[in-house]
C-alpha cells in the first residue's frame, strides 16, 4: 500500500469518526471500513468505538449500550497495547481486535473495572439525567449476565447501587460510584455528602469512554447543586468568607469548561467541606483540571 494510498483510507475513518460523533449514519463508517486494508489506527479506531458507546447511552437500550461499551473497552485496550509498544504509528489488527474476548480483559484487574465502568455509566447516566430508579438496577441484572457470560461479574456493583453492598478501602471504584447514586438532590441537605458524591462522580466521568456523553450532563447537575449550596447552605460550610469565592468561579466556569472546572470545584471545596485530599486524589483532580 502506498503512503498517499494508506493516507486516504485514514482520511476516511477520520470522516466516519465524524459521522458516529455527529450521530448521523449516512454510510461513511462502512463504506471506510471496507475498503481498508490491514491494520487501522488503534487512536481512531477506539475513538469511533467511544463515540458508539457515547450514542448507545444516549439511546437509552441498556443492552445496546452494555455491547458498545464492552467494543469500547476492547478498543481501548488494544489501542493501549499498540500504542505502548510502538515503533513507529500505532496500528491495530481489526480481525484480532474482532477476536478479543472478554475473558482476556477480566485477568488484568485494570481492565476488568474498565468493563464494570460499563453499567457504572448507565447508572451514572440516569443519575445525572433525571432518570434513576431502582427499577433501573433490575434492568441491568439480565443484559450483564448476557454481556458479561454471568451474573456474577456486576452482582456485587448493582448490590451496592441497591445499598445492599459494605463498601471497604478495597472495594473496586466502579462499586463507589454505584453506592453513592443512591444519593439525590434532595437527600443531600449536608454539602458533606454531596461533596463526596460529587468527587467520585467527577473522579468516574474524567475516566470513562463515555466521558464525553456523561460531561455535557454532569456540567448542569453540578451547577445547580453547588449554586444551592452557596445560596441556601452556605452556613453549613466552613469559613465561607474564604473558600466560597473559589467555588464560586468554579461553579461559573462549569458550562465553558466542563470537567476542567468540575476539577477545579471538588479542589476549591474541599476545605470549606472539611476533606483533606490525599496525595493521589489531588494529582488526579489537577490533572483533570490541568493544573500544572
Amino acid at each position: 500500500m502506498t503512503a498517499a494510498s494508506r493516507r486516504w483510507r485514514f482520511i476516511g475513518r477520520v470522516l466516519a469518526l465524524i459521522e458516529v460523533q455527529c450521530g448521523f449514519e449516512v454510510g461513511i463508517d462502512a463504506r471506510s471500513l471496507a475498503a481498508q486494508s490491514g491494520p487501522l489506527n488503534a487512536s481512531t479506531e477506539s475513538l469511533i468505538a467511544m463515540a458508539r458507546y457515547g450514542n448507545a447511552l444516549h439511546d437509552a437500550d441498556i443492552a445496546k449500550t452494555i455491547t458498545a461499551g464492552v467494543a469500547a473497552t476492547l478498543a481501548a485496550r488494544a489501542a493501549t497495547i499498540a500504542i505502548r509498544s510502538r515503533t513507529e504509528s500505532a496500528y491495530i489488527n481489526p480481525a484480532v481486535t474482532a477476536g478479543a474476548t472478554l475473558a482476556t480483559m477480566l485477568t488484568d484487574p485494570t481492565w476488568r473495572n474498565a468493563i464494570l465502568n460499563v453499567p457504572a455509566d448507565i447508572l451514572v447516566f440516569h443519575q445525572l439525567s433525571g432518570t434513576w430508579s431502582s427499577d433501573v438496577i433490575a434492568r441491568l441484572r439480565q443484559p450483564c449476565a448476557e454481556a458479561f457470560g454471568s451474573s456474577d461479574l456486576a452482582d456485587d456493583m448493582l448490590k451496592a447501587a441497591a445499598g445492599l453492598y459494605a463498601l471497604n478501602a478495597t472495594t473496586p471504584f466502579p462499586y463507589s460510584v454505584a453506592a453513592v447514586l443512591r444519593r439525590t438532590d434532595e437527600q443531600l441537605t449536608d454539602p458533606v455528602l454531596r461533596y463526596n458524591r460529587d468527587m467520585i462522580l467527577v473522579a468516574h466521568v474524567a475516566q470513562s469512554l463515555a466521558r464525553h456523553a456523561l460531561e455535557i450532563l454532569l456540567v448542569p447537575f453540578l451547577e445547580r447543586g453547588w449554586r444551592d449550596v452557596l445560596e441556601r447552605q452556605r452556613f453549613r460550610l466552613r469559613n465561607p468568607e474564604k473558600y466560597c469565592p473559589a467555588i464560586e468561579e468554579a461553579v461559573v466556569a462549569l458550562p465553558k469548561e466542563g470537567l476542567r472546572a468540575a476539577a477545579r470545584l471538588i479542589i476549591a471545596a474541599a476545605p470549606a467541606v472539611g476533606e483533606v485530599l490525599s496525595d493521589s486524589w489531588r494529582a488526579m483532580l489537577r490533572k483533570v483540571a490541568l493544573v500544572p
